[in-house]
């Protein structure tokens, strides 16, 4: 994940509409800092928009597409996170 910029997680929403994004076992656990927004998407149907910080301190952004999956790709941003 620090290495090459892009993950493959999963994006875990409760019931207040909050979401955490987190690795298959739950080891990684980043809360989402903005959104997840829902947006719509041609094929898919929808779309969600979330934004954590990383482990290496920059600003990552994940979208997730359809209505049956939890599956969210990730890739590091240019921006630094505030500390």
């Amino acid at each position: 994940m620090i290495e090459s910029g892009r993950a493959s997680l999963y994006l875990v929403k409760d019931d207040s509409g909050a979401g955490r994004i987190s690795d298959w076992a739950g080891e990684l656990r980043f809360n989402v800092k903005e959104g997840p927004y829902r947006g719509n998407h041609n094929i898919a149907g929808k779309r969600w928009d979330a934004w954590f910080h990383g482990p290496d301190g920059h600003i990552w952004h994940g979208v997730n597409y359809g209505y049956n999956s939890q599956i969210i790709r990730c890739r590091r941003t240019k921006q630094k996170a505030a500390a």
